[in-house]
């Protein structure tokens, strides 16, 4: 061998030992600080409609992202107050089977949506300007990750369940 065969042996050897290294650095990190999508976060058992309500572009990225991840359909994008209740309105005609889930990024808006009434969808109010308020239904800190979105998503859809065996077991009282 040459003593340039040699040098680039020596070359993809270094780089082969650091591509490990940094594979061993980012499995032993927690999955929220390399952005890695998890086995847990590829699907959810069940389908929630999402409406993200948060002005500020770089975190309505992040949950669009978290979203995706979640292998969620397509979500509904609110920039300002009026989109928020068009969309919160067109929601009430959805598969009511299906969970409502809102991102606030906005104290006001929480204000707006219960001024609307909603009966036939009631939306699942995730505050996610880490600003804590009681009428929301989940507080997620300004600067969280897939794993803290993922568990907004699993009490939401448990409150939504919640909501639906309550609706049955009122109307089986009602007919026995």
């Amino acid at each position: 061998m040459s003593t340039n065969d040699d040098q680039i042996s020596s070359d993809l050897e270094t780089f082969a030992d650091d591509d490990d290294a940094l594979y061993r650095r980012e499995k032993d990190c927690d999955s929220d600080s390399f952005g890695r999508q998890t086995s847990i976060d590829t699907s959810f058992m069940i389908q929630v409609d999402v409406i993200v309500a948060v002005p500020e572009s770089a975190s309505r990225m992040a949950f669009e992202t978290y979203i995706e991840r979640a292998g969620l359909e397509d979500s509904v994008l609110a920039l300002d107050e009026k989109e928020l209740a068009d969309a919160l309105l067109e929601a009430q005609g959805g598969d009511p089977e299906n969970p409502l889930l809102v991102l606030v990024g906005e104290d006001s808006y929480l204000d707006d949506i219960r001024k609307l009434h909603l009966q036939v969808r009631r939306p699942f109010l995730v505050l996610a300007s880490g600003n804590c308020r009681s009428n929301c239904h989940y507080l997620l800190p300004a600067s969280c990750g897939q794993a803290s979105f993922t568990e907004a998503l699993r009490h939401c859809v448990a409150w939504s369940m919640s909501k639906r065996v309550s609706e049955l077991t009122g109307r089986v009282r009602t007919y026995v």
